[in-house]
């Protein structure tokens, strides 16, 4: 089994996702779910969501992709905290979009050409170090 970039393989045209497809595009194609809630399957996904979470949570809030969490998650973090700075690890693929891209650092081709990036960003190494860049250093020298 393999799927796309950031998406969980169903297989190929498979008959439950082609039929929910199918049902939601003779209902509602498009809804600016961001700013009111504007159908009835958010609704009813609100409802289920609302009942695994901890009760101290009681805010959700939807994305179109990966990236866009994360760019939130950063203006949440920060607004929160009154803080600018935040920490990513070592090779980690954080999304293509401006704010994620400054906490990508598995390639460098995702920044390069790019900068200056979002300010206040620190990378630092993975504290598990099995493959690590210290360990592959390390190992270098003792060969």
């Amino acid at each position: 089994m393999t799927a796309g970039i950031g998406a969980t393989s169903t297989g190929h045209c498979h008959p439950k996702v082609v039929k929910a497809v199918q049902e939601q595009a003779a209902n509602i194609v498009h809804a600016q779910q961001n700013i009111f809630k504007g159908h009835t399957k958010q609704v009813e996904l609100d409802g289920l969501l609302s009942q695994i979470m901890p009760p101290q949570l009681t805010k959700l809030f939807y994305c179109n992709s990966g990236s866009e969490a994360v760019d939130n998650a950063v203006k949440i973090a920060r607004a929160v905290t009154g803080r600018q700075g935040v920490i990513a690890f070592d090779g980690g693929f954080h999304g293509r979009t401006m704010g994620a891209m400054a906490l990508t650092s598995s390639k460098v081709i995702y920044r390069q050409h790019f900068g200056p990036l979002m300010p206040g960003v620190h990378i630092a190494p993975y504290p598990y170090c099995l493959h690590c860049k210290l360990q592959q250093e390390r190992v270098s020298v003792q060969s």
